[in-house]
C-alpha cells in the first residue's frame, strides 16, 4: 500500500488444473477490505525479570476459542463446552510492540503463563508468540497456547492469547523471554473490482 499515491498492489497466483487451459479467459478480482503497513518484530527480547515472577493472584475459567502446541489437548481441549484456567487480565504493562498489550504473567499450577491482548483485532490481525532462551542460546517453546475473547458483541471486543511454559520457578532464572510479533497499521474498506484477460508469460 502506497499512502502518498493511494494505490495498492496485489499479487494473484493462479494454477491450471487438469488439462484445462485458462490462457485467454477473463477473470474478475474484487476487494472489499485489506490490511497494510505490516510490521514484523522478529525474536525481540522482552524486558521482564523472570526471577521475580510469583504465583498469579487472580485467575479465571474461560471457554477457549482456539490454541495449539504439543500439549494443547492434554491441558485445554476436552470437548465442546470445556473450560480452562487462565490469568485474569491486568492493566497493560510495558511492552515493546505497539498494537499488542502485555496483560499478564505469573505462575498457575506450577507453570508459567504469559498473556497478551488486542482490542478489535478483527481489523488488525496483530499476533505473535513468546519463547524462552536458555543461557546456551537454545530456544524453548511453550507446551501450549490458548486464545479467548471478551466483549464479543461490542465495539471493544478484546482478543487474548496466553502461552504456557512448563518451567518451574526454581529453574526460570536460567532463561530469558523473547517474542516474535506481527502488526498492521492500516485497515482499509471499500469496493474495488477489476476484470482482465489472462495472458501467458
Amino acid at each position: 500500500m502506497t499512502r502518498q499515491q493511494k494505490t495498492a498492489t496485489f499479487l494473484i497466483s493462479i494454477t491450471e488444473w487438469g488439462n484445462k487451459k485458462i490462457v485467454g479467459d477473463k477473470i474478475t478480482f474484487s476487494v472489499r477490505e485489506f490490511l497494510s503497513d505490516k510490521r514484523i518484530y522478529n525474536e525481540i527480547p522482552i524486558q521482564v525479570d523472570l526471577t521475580n515472577i510469583d504465583d498469579a493472584s487472580y485467575t479465571k475459567e474461560v471457554s477457549p476459542g482456539g490454541g495449539g502446541g504439543p500439549k494443547y489437548e492434554e491441558y485445554v481441549f476436552h470437548g465442546y463446552g470445556s473450560k480452562t484456567k487462565v490469568l485474569a487480565p491486568s492493566s497493560p504493562m510495558d511492552f515493546p510492540v505497539e498494537g499488542i498489550d502485555f496483560t499478564g504473567i505469573g505462575y498457575v499450577d506450577g507453570m508459567l503463563h504469559i498473556q497478551t491482548s488486542v482490542v478489535n483485532n478483527l481489523t488488525k490481525d496483530n499476533h505473535g508468540y513468546f519463547f524462552l532462551k536458555d543461557k546456551s542460546g537454545k530456544n524453548v517453546q511453550c507446551i501450549y497456547n490458548v486464545s479467548f475473547s471478551e466483549n464479543i458483541d461490542s465495539d471493544n471486543r478484546v482478543h487474548y492469547d496466553e502461552f504456557v511454559f512448563d518451567i518451574p520457578k526454581s529453574e526460570i532464572s536460567k532463561y530469558s523471554l523473547y517474542g516474535t510479533f506481527v502488526t498492521s497499521g492500516m485497515y482499509t474498506k471499500g469496493n474495488w473490482q477489476v476484470t482482465f484477460r489472462l495472458e501467458e508469460k
